[in-house]
């Protein structure tokens, strides 16, 4: 999803993939010479640095963030992914160091 906005999303690109597992979808033409992340020790699957505040801006914008508190800034965003195998509204696992890192304001 990040990745289809585009020219809106400025500085966003394969080389945001920070997870040491990335290379694992080599086996997908698309990705066949992805090279393996090598920033040593992982700290999020993605990393993004909203230099030009379109990112925040979008976000506010969705009703994500509050604009009373977020306008005007440009933060470094961590994501981490989580899937499921099973239905949406399954638990998936997050380690407890996971947990400690997540902002909920």
């Amino acid at each position: 999803m990040l990745k289809s906005l585009g020219s809106s999303l400025p500085g966003f690109s394969l080389p945001n993939w920070t997870s040491n597992i990335k290379t694992q979808v080599k086996i997908h033409p698309d990705y066949e010479t992805m090279q393996s992340w090598g920033g040593g020790s992982e700290i999020s699957d993605l990393q993004y640095s909203d230099t030009s505040g379109a990112f925040t801006a979008l976000l506010i914008e969705k009703g994500h963030l509050s604009s009373a508190k977020w306008a005007g800034k440009r933060p470094r965003y961590y994501f981490e992914v989580k899937s499921t195998p099973r239905a949406c509204n399954e638990p998936f696992y997050m380690s407890g160091l996971q947990y400690k890192k997540v902002s909920f304001s």
